[in-house]
């Protein structure tokens, strides 16, 4: 069994207060809505303020998209095999077109499809909800996020660069004495020259 670090220890007891937080929070009724306060809090806990702030943004966009195209939708031609899949391609056209990305584009497209399949009688009373919930859920990770034992990115830049120096350093041990450094597999040198890996910035 792998033993956590101290930032796991302290991240899953922030998923829980969140989560907690958001269930208390639920309006409209904690059977039909909680899952969406509780579920948004626990998804917006991080492992930092920035990566928390984006998520919360995604969460709203989304959110917005998949009401906007779920509503639409249900009053002009309801629930349908054509209508859903239709409903969800355009809520995924809305989000890559604003220039919000796939991330964005999936809680859109989950939010219409509900609306569509399971509250079509009443997508505007229940998406309206959703989104209240929605809302009071990022506010409960949001508010876990900055006051319970915050961490920001010179933070986990500062421990990232504490853990470039200790290898380093034991790489340079071990050079030293002479000892054989294995070489990176071949899946790791793919892998690392990738397009989508990160590359080192040039200098200015």
């Amino acid at each position: 069994m792998t033993r956590l670090s101290s930032a796991q220890w302290r991240y899953c007891a922030k998923v829980g207060i969140a989560t907690a937080l958001g269930y208390a929070l639920t309006q409209g009724g904690q059977n039909d809505y909680a899952i969406y306060s509780a579920f948004t809090a626990a998804l917006i806990v991080g492992t930092s303020v920035g990566e928390d702030l984006a998520t919360s943004a995604n969460r709203v966009k989304g959110t917005l998209v998949g009401m906007i195209a779920g509503i639409a939708v249900a009053a002009l031609a309801g629930p349908s095999i054509l209508a859903i899949g239709a409903s969800a391609a355009f809520t995924a056209l809305i989000a890559l077109a604003a220039g919000w990305g796939v991330p964005v584009a999936r809680i859109g497209v989950t939010i219409c499809i509900i609306t569509l399949a399971a509250h079509s009688t009443n997508a505007v009373y229940y998406d309206l909800f959703r989104a209240l919930n929605t809302l009071i859920g990022i506010v409960a990770g949001l508010a876990v996020t900055f006051f319970v034992w915050p961490v920001r990115g010179p933070a986990e830049l500062q421990r990232t660069m504490r853990d470039v120096v200790s290898v380093s350093r034991a790489l340079l041990d071990a050079v030293v004495r002479g000892e054989q450094i294995p070489r990176p597999s071949p899946r790791w040198l793919a892998r690392a020259s990738s397009p989508s890996a990160p590359r080192p910035l040039s200098p200015r």
